[in-house]
């Protein structure tokens, strides 16, 4: 019998979203992947059911990589390994329990958004706060939403 890894229990679109976030730090020359960079890396994972919740919010792609700039504008850059930051490890945690929750062996990127949406004082969440959205408020609403889907059909 073949034993699983944790990272099969990503969905493809998990998985493109977490490297997607790889790339947005890259891209900043950011030596760590923050929950800012999961945040972004959702904004631009089109297949993904986070997706269309962050646009239905008026979170896209545009306006989030805008935000993730000027937030982190000051943060230290280099050429070092990326490493996965306390909260980003945290956020992963939290999205494995949101998915056993909803009693799916799958991390969808709803999970990963959940996830996001858990922390405490990061990045992630001061942005979702400068657009006037309430992270408490939208963890519920996106809460909601994913127990409308069969867990076979999040992505």
């Amino acid at each position: 019998m073949l034993k699983r890894k944790p990272i099969d229990r990503f969905t493809v679109p998990t998985r493109r979203t977490l490297y997607l976030a790889q790339k947005e730090a890259e891209r900043l020359k950011h030596t760590f992947i923050g929950p800012e960079h999961i945040l972004v890396g959702l904004s631009k994972e089109k297949d993904g059911t986070a997706n269309q919740m962050l646009i239905e919010l008026g979170l896209d792609e545009e306006r989030l990589t805008a935000l993730l700039e000027q937030f982190t504008a000051d943060y230290p850059s280099g050429e070092a390994e990326l490493a996965l930051s306390r909260p980003t490890k945290k956020l992963l945690e939290h999205a494995v329990d949101e998915a056993r929750r909803q009693d799916s062996f799958f991390i969808a990127t709803p999970h990963l958004l959940l996830g996001v949406l858990r922390g405490k004082d990061t990045i992630a969440i001061q942005m979702i706060k400068s657009v006037g959205l309430d992270p408490v408020k939208l963890w519920q609403d996106v809460r909601k939403r994913v127990k409308k889907y069969p867990t076979t059909a999040l992505r």
